[in-house]
């Protein structure tokens, strides 16, 4: 785990901890207000492997292929692959009517980006290009 992992759960674990404890006493107002934040910068990993199969009948895939095989192989897909790096943000307003019911609407940013990528090719003998 990196050092910075271990220091963004601390200060987490820290702001819980001083949020249940100034929680504890009686609510003064039956309103609550919360912002959110977070980055999806951090995020990383593999998604798939590179994988290849062979496809006996390409008719599954288009009926004009109907007798042809061919060979789909996959490329790794990693999450940077996939989606953008951006932020993420939010707010939330709420309203305690009693200890058992609450309401709350909730207005938020997901900054995760998609990226268009080729993910692999689909080949066989008959075709001129993949």
């Amino acid at each position: 785990m990196k050092f910075r992992n271990v220091k963004i759960f601390s200060v987490a674990a820290l702001i819980a901890g001083v949020a249940s404890a100034a929680s504890a006493g009686e609510q003064a107002s039956p309103w609550s207000l919360a912002i959110i934040g977070g980055n999806s910068v951090d995020l990383e990993g593999s998604l798939r492997v590179p994988a290849s199969v062979s496809i006996d009948d390409l008719g599954t895939v288009d009926p004009a292929l109907t007798g042809t095989s061919g060979t789909l192989s996959l490329d790794r897909l990693r999450y940077e692959d996939v989606f953008k790096r951006r932020f993420d943000a939010g707010l939330e307003l709420a309203y305690s009517f009693n200890d058992n019911l609450q309401t709350y609407g909730r207005f938020s940013y997901e900054g995760l980006d998609g990226n268009t990528r080729t993910i692999g090719e689909l080949s066989s003998d008959s075709f001129t290009s993949p």
